[in-house]
């Protein structure tokens, strides 16, 4: 039906009063029978007459190779076709005249992560430092796209062209936190620092930020496993791993506005050099690292090291660093206020996987059931639900696949997502009249996520309890409420395969206007206190 609309269309193009004019308007019908005629080879094609669809894209490109409306579904249909020699041209050709047309960044990446991508790309582009560059371009596409071997394979080939370049290293550890590769995240900084020594952000040189970084077996040695005894025990004091963390815990403790203090005279940030900005920028993602993989006395030494440094440049949240300054605030904090000291043997996990906000509880323990149990991270970066939706792509959605397959099966799991879509996502797209109101979007991505945890429960065998969304922002607050009591809602419909964790009221206070008394942390994060609500909400 569509192929015979466009044909109907180039039929009146051919018979209208345009086509009988000349100079402008003559111009102007024949570019118009041009688009219908690339339109209906794409139709043509998309609908299974792939040959006539081809072919009618192919006379059209004979006569403009460069016609780029032409090369987008020509080169789509090479994709389709498995021809990624021809794909991957036409795509190196387009994303250089439409670097931020999303189409063909996505068909590129498709290109790159086919299974000869990476040699084809070799035969077109000289992998040497002048083409760095474009190759962690090439690579921030592919991740985008989830296409996580080819991404890690150009910026590592970027970062090996041009080892000074900490913008490179600083790429290649967040792809491969995408994968939960912590191990190789920290080798990735270390091999950037090993070889660029005596270079220096805020005064802190490489060489003194490689020397505290665990290798992969002391970190594993080093894991965090907290003692047998539930939280309201004493925990173990005069241990050098205890002194070493409440030294951090001195030099980062919150001043009453929660948030870390800049040093008298700092610079702006956005006086600091780019370059010297990516450095510390991988140092704080070094510590975010140390800090999910449980290796908290290497995290709060590095904490010692880059805090009076970090102090030296302020306004860090509104520069390009200002996710990375966030992660690194947000540990540090909490590592002011650390868990209790680690003893043998190690308790069994309770996982809490979600987006920043699962930081909070991490290694504290709770008891459940009789037990004690040690709340351990899951982290994935960045994720709104709307990224699980069905045929989405990108890469946070490969992070949370990635989050969930490094569990065993059967395990017990805390999910905690939603904060980012209260906080950035279903305003704007109800502005953007997506929906009809704020309520639609609401049951849009609460169905996505609910959708998504009813089949990790059902395949995985994952007994899994609902956090609610943490009103911490003022400014999210009411969005937030509306939020989870449609999240509570849906989980409760879902019960017994769903549990929901039923303390968010306890989170405010009283008249529901304000975070309660002793939870705050940095401004968005719940402090660690609020564990024990979390505790009590458990299901016996």
């Amino acid at each position: 039906e569509a192929a015979a609309a466009v044909r109907a269309a180039l039929e009146r193009c051919g018979s209208g009063a345009g086509g009988k004019a000349g100079g402008k308007a003559a111009a102007k019908v024949a570019a118009k029978a041009r688009r219908l005629k690339i339109e209906l080879g794409r139709t043509l094609f998309k609908a299974g007459a792939r040959q006539e669809g081809g072919a009618l894209l192919t006379s059209i490109l004979q006569q403009d190779m460069e016609q780029a409306d032409a090369l987008l579904p020509y080169g789509e249909a090479c994709v389709a076709l498995g021809q990624h020699d021809d794909a991957l041209k036409i795509f190196l050709r387009l994303v250089t005249q439409r670097s931020d047309d999303s189409a063909v960044r996505r068909l590129l990446a498709a290109s790159l992560g086919s299974k000869d991508g990476m040699a084809l790309l070799r035969q077109q582009l000289a992998f040497d430092a002048k083409s760095a560059s474009a190759l962690a371009f090439l690579a921030t596409i592919a991740r985008d796209h989830s296409k996580l071997s080819a991404s890690l394979e150009l910026i590592a080939e970027a970062a090996r062209l041009v080892p000074d370049a900490s913008a490179y290293a600083l790429q290649r550890a967040h792809t491969l936190e995408v994968e939960l590769r912590y191990a190789d995240a920290l080798e990735a900084v270390r091999e950037h620092c090993d070889a660029n020594p005596q270079r220096a952000a805020a005064g802190v040189r490489c060489a003194d930020v490689a020397a505290l970084l665990p290798t992969r077996e002391q970190c594993e040695a080093a894991r965090w496993r907290p003692p047998s005894a539930p939280p309201s025990a004493s925990p173990c004091k005069g241990t050098a791993e205890e002194a070493a963390l409440r030294a951090a815990a001195t030099e980062v403790a919150p001043d009453a506005g929660g948030e870390l203090a800049d040093g008298e005279g700092a610079r702006l940030g956005k006086e600091a050099p780019p370059l010297e900005l990516d450095l510390l920028a991988l140092y704080f993602t070094a510590l975010k690292v140390l800090f999910v993989s449980g290796c908290l006395p290497a995290a709060s030494a590095l904490v010692r090291l880059l805090e009076p440094a970090r102090r030296q440049i302020r306004d860090l949240h509104l520069t390009l660093i200002r996710n990375e300054n966030a992660y690194y605030c947000c540990a540090a904090m909490l590592l002011a206020t650390p868990p209790p000291q680690p003893a043998d043997p190690p308790l069994a996990p309770l996982y809490v996987a979600g987006d920043s906000h699962a930081l909070s509880p991490s290694w504290r323990v709770v008891r459940w059931r009789g037990q004690p149990r040690v709340l351990a991270p899951v982290l994935v970066t960045g994720l709104k639900l709307w990224h699980l939706r069905d045929g989405a792509d990108f890469f946070p959605k490969a992070n949370f696949e990635a989050a969930a397959a490094s569990l065993p099966d059967g395990a017990d799991v805390v999910f905690a997502f939603g904060e980012i879509d209260c906080r950035e996502g279903l305003l704007l797209a109800v502005e953007r009249a997506r929906y009809r109101d704020l309520a639609q979007a609401i049951d849009t991505v609460v169905d996505i996520y609910i959708r998504t945890l009813r089949r990790l429960a059902a395949r995985r065998r994952f007994n899994i309890l609902v956090h609610p969304v943490p009103p911490v922002l003022p400014e999210t607050r009411a969005v937030v409420k509306q939020f989870n009591a449609a999240l509570r809602r849906a989980v409760e419909r879902a019960s017994p395969v769903l549990a929901w964790l039923d303390f968010f009221e306890q989170l405010l206070t009283p008249a529901g206007d304000a975070l309660a008394d002793g939870l705050a942390l940095d401004g968005t994060h719940l402090n660690p206190q609020y564990v024990r609500l979390l505790e009590a909400a458990l299901p016996a």
